[in-house]
C-alpha cells in the first residue's frame, strides 16, 4: 500500500501502476495463504473477529471440534454451541473487553461434534489496521477438559484427605460406642454429598437404624428409626454381605428390591457400602440422593475407605468394652472374696460372741467385759474393712482422702482381722501427685497382706516419712524372712510391688533373712526444679 501510495505522487507510467499493484496483490495471497496454511495446521482453535463483533474466520481445529462449517460458525454462529450456564458470562466478558480494547481469556464449555460439552480456554487480543484503527480481535482456544477434571478430582481427594484424617482423630479419640456413632454421622457428609445418610447395625440377622440424616426435617426420623429390616429378605443388604462390595442404584424407583420407605418418593439414587470386622459384615453406610443417577463409582470408593474406618473403629470399641467387662468381673470377684475372707468372718465371730454374752452374763458375769471389748474390736475392724471396700469400689475416694488416713484405715483393718499387731508411724505432711498416692497405698497393701499369709509374723511396723523433696515409705515385719539370693524376686507379691513402684519411678528395696524379718522400702523423689507443693530443690541423698 505504501508503495501505491508513493506511486501516486510521482510521475510514473499506467503500465508501471499496473504491475506494482499486480505484485503487491501477489504478496497479499501469498500471505493470506501463509495465514491460513499456519493456522489450519496449528494444533489450537484459532478465531477472528472484525470490529463489529461477528466472527470472519474459523481455523481447521475450531472446525473440527465443533463439526461445523465455516459458514454456520461466522457471525455469532459460534456462541450457538456455548453451554447455557456459561454463555451469559462468556458473551459478557467479550463485550466488555471488546469495547475495552484489551486483551482477554475466558473459560467456557463448548459442544464438541459428539454432543459433550467440553471446557474451552480462550484467548482474545486486539488488532489494529496498518492506520492503526481498531480492526477487531484474534483468539485461540484450549481444550483445558482434563486439567479441569484433574484439578476437581485433586481437590476432592484432598477433601477426602481432610475428612478421613479429621474423622480418624475423632474415632481414635473415644472408645465410646454412642459417640463413635455421631463421629460417623458428621464425617459421611464430607466424604460424599447426599441428601439422606443412614447407618445401620446388624444385630440377629436384622439391620436396624442407629443413626440418620436428612428425615427428620420431613417428619420421617421416627419411622425410619423404628424400622428393622431382615438381610436374609433384602437384596441390597444381601447383595453387600455376600460379595463384600459397595451397591451402585441410579434410579431406585426402577429397582425391583429397592426397601420400602413410605412417604420417600423425593429419593432417587442410591449408593451403600458395607461395614466390615475382618469377614464379617456388621452394619451398612447407606447414602441418598434426590437426583437421578448421582452416584459414581468413585463415590463408592471414597465411601468405602470411610467405612473401613469405622469399622475399626468400632472394633476397638467392642474390645474396649469386652475389657471392661472382663475388668468389671475380676474385681467384683476380688470383691466378694475380700468381703468373704475379711468382712464375713469378722461379723460371724462378732455375732457368735454377742450371741454367748447373756450366758455369760449369767454363768461368768466376770468374762463379758473382755468379751465386750472383743466385740467391739471386731466390730470396728469390720468397719475398717468396709471402708477399705467402699474405696476399691470407688477409686476417686482414694485421691480424696490424705495418704496419713488412708494407711491408718488400712493398718486398722489388717489388726482387726488378723490380730497382728501393726503399728504406723507417719511423719511430715505433703501432698503427693496422684499416681504416686495410689502406688503407695497399693504397695502398702500388698506388704501387709505379705506379712499375714507368708511371713508369719507377729508384729508389722508401717512407717512413712514424708518430706518437699522425698517421700519414704517403709514396711518391717518380724516373720520367718527368706533368702533373697534363692527367692525369685517376682514371687510373695514382690513383682506387684517392684511395678508399681517402677510405675510413678520410686525406687523399691528388699532386705530379708531368714528367721529374721523382712524390711521393704520404696522411695519417691521429686524431680529436680520440681517446686509444686512446696517442693524444694536439693541433694537427692539427703535425709533416708
Amino acid at each position: 500500500m505504501r508503495r501505491l501510495e508513493m506511486l501516486a505522487s510521482e510521475d510514473r507510467s499506467l503500465e508501471h501502476v499496473n504491475q506494482v499493484v499486480r505484485e503487491e496483490l501477489t504478496t497479499l495471497r501469498e500471505r493470506e495463504e501463509l495465514f491460513h496454511t499456519m493456522t489450519d495446521t496449528a494444533p489450537v482453535m484459532i478465531w477472528r473477529s472484525g470490529p463489529d463483533m461477528r466472527c470472519d474466520y474459523f481455523n481447521k481445529a475450531w472446525l473440527d471440534f465443533t463439526g461445523r462449517t465455516m459458514e454456520r460458525e461466522l457471525g455469532n454462529g459460534w456462541a450457538k454451541g456455548v453451554h447455557p450456564d456459561d454463555y451469559q458470562r462468556c458473551m459478557t466478558t467479550y463485550v466488555n473487553t471488546f469495547d475495552a480494547h484489551k486483551p482477554f481469556y475466558r473459560e467456557f464449555r463448548l459442544l464438541r461434534y459428539d454432543g459433550e460439552y467440553r471446557w474451552i480456554l480462550d484467548n482474545g487480543a486486539p488488532r489494529f489496521l496498518s492506520d492503526g484503527a481498531f480492526g477487531g480481535y484474534i483468539g485461540s482456544g484450549v481444550d483445558i477438559t482434563e486439567r479441569k477434571r484433574a484439578l476437581i478430582i485433586e481437590h476432592e481427594q484432598r477433601i477426602l484427605a481432610e475428612a478421613l484424617r479429621d474423622t480418624a482423630l475423632a474415632l481414635n479419640g473415644t472408645l465410646e460406642h454412642a459417640e463413635i456413632l455421631d463421629c460417623i454421622m458428621a464425617g459421611v457428609g464430607r466424604v460424599v454429598p447426599h441428601d439422606v445418610a443412614e447407618f445401620m447395625l446388624i444385630e440377629a440377622g436384622v439391620a436396624r437404624m442407629v443413626r440418620s440424616h436428612g428425615y427428620k426435617q420431613r417428619g420421617l426420623a421416627t419411622e425410619v428409626m423404628a424400622a428393622r429390616y431382615p438381610v436374609a429378605t433384602t437384596p441390597i443388604l444381601r447383595q453387600m454381605i455376600e460379595t463384600g462390595q459397595p451397591v451402585i442404584i441410579a434410579d431406585i424407583k426402577a429397582y425391583e428390591g429397592w426397601i420400602n420407605r413410605i412417604h420417600a418418593e423425593w429419593l432417587h439414587s442410591y449408593v451403600g457400602v458395607p461395614v466390615r470386622i475382618k469377614n464379617e459384615t456388621i452394619g451398612f453406610i447407606n447414602l441418598i440422593s434426590d437426583r437421578l443417577g448421582f452416584y459414581t463409582q468413585v463415590h463408592a470408593e471414597h465411601l468405602q475407605i470411610f467405612a473401613e474406618q469405622v469399622g475399626v473403629a468400632i472394633r476397638n470399641a467392642r474390645l474396649y468394652e469386652h475389657t471392661q467387662d472382663l475388668a468389671a468381673l475380676e474385681e467384683r470377684q476380688r470383691l466378694a472374696r475380700e468381703l468373704h475372707d475379711a468382712v464375713s468372718q469378722t461379723l460371724f465371730s462378732s455375732s457368735i460372741i454377742a450371741e454367748s454374752l447373756p450366758c455369760l452374763w449369767k454363768q461368768k458375769p466376770e468374762r463379758v467385759l473382755s468379751n465386750l471389748k472383743q466385740l467391739q474390736r471386731l466390730n470396728q475392724a469390720a468397719l475398717a474393712e468396709m471402708r477399705n471396700l467402699l474405696m476399691e469400689l470407688r477409686p476417686a475416694t482414694l485421691l480424696k482422702v490424705d495418704i496419713a488416713d488412708l494407711l491408718r484405715q488400712l493398718t486398722q483393718a489388717i489388726t482387726g482381722r488378723t490380730r497382728l499387731a501393726v503399728s504406723l508411724k507417719v511423719e511430715g505432711q505433703q501432698d503427693l501427685p496422684p499416681d504416686v498416692q495410689i502406688a503407695l497405698y497399693r504397695i502398702a497393701q500388698e506388704a501387709l497382706n505379705n506379712a499375714v499369709r507368708h511371713a508369719q509374723a507377729t508384729e508389722v511396723t508401717v512407717s512413712l516419712k514424708l518430706r518437699p523433696w522425698k517421700t519414704v515409705l517403709l514396711v518391717k515385719d518380724n516373720g520367718c524372712g527368706f533368702d533373697p539370693d534363692i527367692a525369685p524376686q517376682t514371687g510373695m507379691g514382690l513383682g506387684i510391688i517392684r511395678e508399681r513402684a517402677n510405675g510413678v519411678g520410686a525406687k523399691f528395696q528388699i532386705k530379708s533373712e531368714l528367721g529374721r524379718g523382712t524390711e521393704a522400702t520404696v522411695i519417691w523423689e521429686r524431680e529436680k526444679g520440681d517446686k509444686s507443693n512446696g517442693a524444694i530443690e536439693t541433694d537427692s541423698n539427703h535425709d533416708r
